[in-house]
C-alpha cells in the first residue's frame, strides 16, 4: 500500500496531495481507533493497572458510603457500606439463579419477588431466597436497593468511642515484682 502511494506521488502533484490527506485520515482514524478502544477498555484496565475501580476515588477519600450532595440529595457508595446500613430484603427485576454449593441444585427466582440481601460483592448483589444455602448474584441495578437507601438514606455508620485511658485498647504495663 505504502508503495502504490509513493509511485502515485511521484506521477503528479495532484495525486501527492491525495497521499498527504490519506495518510492524515489513516492516523487519524488510528487514534479514533484507539480512543474508543480505551474507552471501553478503561474499567478494567484502571482497576488493573491502580488498584481502584472508577467511580469509587470520590466517595473513598470520605471513607463512609453517604454522601451528602448540594442539592439536598445523597450519593450513596454502596462498597463503603456496613451490612447494618444495607436493607434486608430487595425487590428483584430480573430473574436470577441461585445454587446450593454443596449439592449443586440450581433453582431460578422470578422478578417481582423479595429476597433477602446477604452481601455486596462490587456493583453486584448476592442474594438468597431465605436462610437456606441458595445464593445468587445478579446486578445491584436489577434490584431496588438504590431505590430503599433513596427513599430513607441509612444513618453514617457509628464511629466506635476511644477508651477512657486513651486511644489504644491495650491494657496499661504493671511493673514486674522485684525479685526474691
Amino acid at each position: 500500500m505504502i508503495a502504490i502511494l509513493k509511485i502515485l506521488s511521484k506521477k503528479s502533484t495532484r495525486a501527492y496531495v491525495s497521499v498527504r490527506h490519506m495518510k492524515f485520515l489513516l492516523y487519524f482514524f488510528g487514534m479514533a481507533g484507539a480512543g474508543a478502544l480505551g474507552y471501553f477498555a478503561e474499567p478494567g484496565l484502571r482497576l488493573q493497572l491502580t488498584g481502584v475501580a472508577p467511580g469509587k476515588t470520590a466517595i473513598a477519600a470520605n471513607g463512609n458510603g453517604i454522601q451528602p450532595l448540594p442539592g439536598g440529595g445523597t450519593r450513596i457508595n454502596l462498597a463503603n457500606l456496613t451490612p447494618d446500613q444495607l436493607p434486608q430484603r430487595v425487590l428483584i427485576h430480573a430473574d436470577v439463579k441461585v445454587t446450593d454449593p454443596a449439592s449443586g441444585i440450581v433453582m431460578i427466582l422470578q422478578k417481582g419477588n423479595r429476597v433477602k440481601l446477604v452481601r455486596i460483592d462490587d456493583e453486584n448483589a448476592v442474594v438468597s431466597p431465605g436462610e437456606g444455602p441458595f445464593q445468587g448474584t445478579l446486578p445491584v441495578a436489577d434490584t431496588d436497593i438504590l431505590q430503599q437507601l433513596a427513599a430513607a438514606p441509612p444513618a453514617p455508620a457509628a464511629i466506635p468511642a476511644t477508651l477512657p485511658g486513651g486511644d489504644s485498647e491495650e491494657p496499661a504495663v504493671t511493673p514486674a515484682p522485684p525479685p526474691m
